[in-house]
């Protein structure tokens, strides 16, 4: 079996986690960066035991990556704003029937309930029931205003909560702080 330095490897690496064991080194090999990894590099993976067993190799401790406040506002930024949009877009409640409806509101349902809402004589819209069964269900021109009504009224409702998780995420003065500010 080669040594670690003959595999071409330098005499130093880097713990890839704080369970290096599991997750392996870092090291370089003939001048680039090398995964030195239990099962997906087995070789260079026992080289690297021998090396350190012979006391052949300079090990750095894992140290965990610094993110700076304004790429974690950045990163949270993104988070919270998909989960608005999927929020919008998981449909919402309306009781323009009589009783609660669940409907749908990817952009497609949006753009039917909008033409439905403003055709004279009112259409179809896919909508579930209380005892779970969807179907497309006829509305009137009003009734298809009253489910668009309770859609802004929903939309509206995710956009200002959106609002204010932002101004907290800008005001916040720490990266824990950040993250800790999360979708309901």
């Amino acid at each position: 079996m080669a040594t670690f330095a003959q595999l071409g490897f330098a005499n130093t690496v880097t713990a890839s986690s704080t369970t290096p064991g599991v997750d392996g080194y870092v090291g370089e090999r003939s001048g680039f960066p090398y995964n030195i990894h239990p099962t997906a590099t087995p070789d260079e993976w026992a080289a690297l035991q021998a090396a350190i067993t012979d006391n052949a190799v300079v090990i750095s401790a894992y140290s965990p990556p610094v993110i700076t406040l304004a790429e974690a506002q950045a990163a949270q930024t993104v988070i919270l704003k998909t989960a608005c949009d999927a929020a919008i877009t998981g449909g919402f409640s309306a009781a323009a029937l009589g009783a609660a409806y669940t409907y749908p509101s990817a952009a497609t349902d949006q753009a039917n309930l909008a033409q439905t809402a403003a055709a004279a004589g009112g259409g179809l819209l896919m909508c579930e029931s209380a005892a779970g069964v969807w179907a497309l269900v006829a509305h009137s021109q009003a009734q298809a205003q009253a489910v668009l009504a309770a859609f802004i009224a929903w939309r509206d409702k995710q956009r200002q909560q959106l609002a204010a998780l932002l101004a907290e995420v800008t005001a916040a003065t720490t990266t824990a702080a950040v993250t800790a500010i999360v979708w309901p």
